[in-house]
């Protein structure tokens, strides 16, 4: 009988709204929350699991009394994940980073191109909500006359 913390491998048996019943290599079946299938926000079991699809739990908490047994696919990611992170960083390079000059103007013209800048967006602004609140009000363009 598998204990708290073991990493097995199991298959999808069934899928729920809230997780899925993974049959592990025992025999028995156990029930992954839909919080423990990945380490992202999950939405819909069915985008991350099928039925019958082989994956890798470790067990996280077996009630005997009511014969339940609660798996998680993250908690053996998270692990492989730390692995990884204990491997020696790979050496830096030795090429000097490129440094690039900027250039140099005059404050005058900065103001005057942020001025204009602003100009321009606030009559685009201003157009849009003229626009908006005409169609609100049901007003119309006159037809031109000849």
């Amino acid at each position: 009988m598998p204990k708290v913390g073991d990493i097995v491998n199991g298959s999808v048996v069934q899928i729920l709204k809230a997780g899925a019943r993974i049959q592990i290599e025992s025999n028995e079946v156990g029930f992954l929350h839909i919080s423990e299938v990945s380490k992202g926000f999950v939405k819909n079991v069915n985008d991350f699991l099928k039925v019958g699809d082989a994956v890798t739990v470790r067990i996280m908490n077996i009630i005997p009394a009511e014969n339940r047994m609660y798996l998680s696919i993250r908690a053996v990611d998270e692990e492989e994940y730390q692995k990884d992170k204990n491997k020696p960083a790979p050496k830096p390079s030795t090429k000097k980073p490129q440094t690039y000059k900027k250039k140099e103007e005059d404050p005058a013209s900065v103001f005057e191109k942020k001025v204009s800048r602003f100009l321009k967006d606030s009559q685009d602004k201003i157009k849009t909500l003229q626009r908006n609140r005409d169609r609100k009000q049901g007003v119309r363009k006159k037809p031109k006359q000849k």
